[in-house]
């Protein structure tokens, strides 16, 4: 599984290339000097993350996890396990994400961390939800939320109620879900979380367009897409990009859907996002042909086969 997320990119663009090292590490004079390793390493994921840059994001996170272990430092372990997951999670590896977050929530119980219990339920819930399971998902959100803390990260209860409205929105529950995104937009907005807000416009938009409710569905993505922009989260921004097509192909508006999904597709090719552009293609192909432009039709329909290794 690990060398089919650090393939992902070079299914697009060919050999990924990867950060060397031309010396060594140094000796360690204590163990605090592997924990900031180890941080460092974790800080370096986490960017790469951020980018949608996957295969480098694990390569850093299982350089924490390895410092981490050698001085067996629990809490960083449960923490890089969790990151792990979180990058199988992103490329749809749901089985390896769903162990990476079992160890962690294992650490977690045996330390009795309640921070580390929130994120990894929390995490594990996000496995159910893609799986399709909701009643699983609650149950892990709704223990999430009983290992909050009143001095614990308001960032890390923000995430849990995000997906806790995401369940709602997917059970016509669309007045509980406004209320609980309104909720996470204000501890985000607070906390300074940018990408965590563009989430949270991104799924308020995704409720307003199941509710048939387009010009607010389209403020919102514009509003994900300006603060996805703002911190270079590339995988937003094409994840609002399309967004932005498919409401407006809703609108009426079919030539700006085109030019919406056009440019989420070349996000979505430039950082490897593989799935995400064959969705992107397929959407791109419809409306071509519902605008009579079968030749463009048919030149998308050719490049999902070529992207999928299918025929269509």
């Amino acid at each position: 599984m690990r060398a089919s997320v650090r393939a992902l990119c070079a299914v697009l663009f060919g050999t990924l290339l990867l950060i060397g090292c031309s010396t060594a590490p140094r000796t360690p004079d204590t163990v605090t000097d592997v924990k900031d390793r180890a941080a460092e390493h974790a800080e370096f994921g986490n960017r790469y993350f951020q980018q949608a840059n996957y295969p480098q994001a694990l390569r850093f996170f299982e350089l924490a996890l390895d410092a981490n272990t050698s001085v067996d430092h629990l809490p960083g372990i449960a923490q890089t396990h969790n990151s792990i997951g979180n990058v199988y999670l992103a490329v749809g590896e749901l089985d390896a994400a769903e162990a990476s977050f079992t160890r962690a929530y294992r650490i977690a119980a045996a330390l009795d961390e309640p921070d580390l219990l929130l994120q990894s339920a929390s995490n594990l819930g996000q496995v159910a939800m893609r799986r399709g399971d909701t009643d699983l998902a609650m149950e892990f959100f709704s223990s999430a939320l009983g290992h909050r803390r009143p001095d614990g990260n308001p960032a890390d209860v923000a995430v849990v109620l995000h997906n806790i409205a995401t369940v709602h929105g997917r059970r016509g529950e669309n007045d509980s879900a406004e209320r609980l995104l309104r909720e996470a937009i204000a501890i985000n907005t607070e906390q300074r979380k940018w990408p965590e807000l563009a989430s949270n416009h991104y799924m308020l938009a995704s409720l307003y367009s199941r509710q048939g409710l387009f010009p607010e569905a389209r403020r919102e993505a514009l509003r994900a897409l300006e603060l996805d922009k703002q911190v270079e989260n590339s995988a937003g921004i094409a994840a609002d990009l399309k967004a932005l097509g498919l409401i407006t192909r809703r609108m009426g508006n079919p030539e700006s859907a085109i030019d919406y999904l056009e440019r989420a597709l070349q996000v979505a090719a430039t950082i490897g996002l593989v799935h995400e552009a064959a969705s992107i293609l397929d959407h791109l192909a419809s409306v071509s042909a519902e605008l009579g432009r079968h030749d463009d039709a048919d030149r998308y329909r050719e490049q999902h086969a070529v992207l999928t290794g299918g025929a269509r």
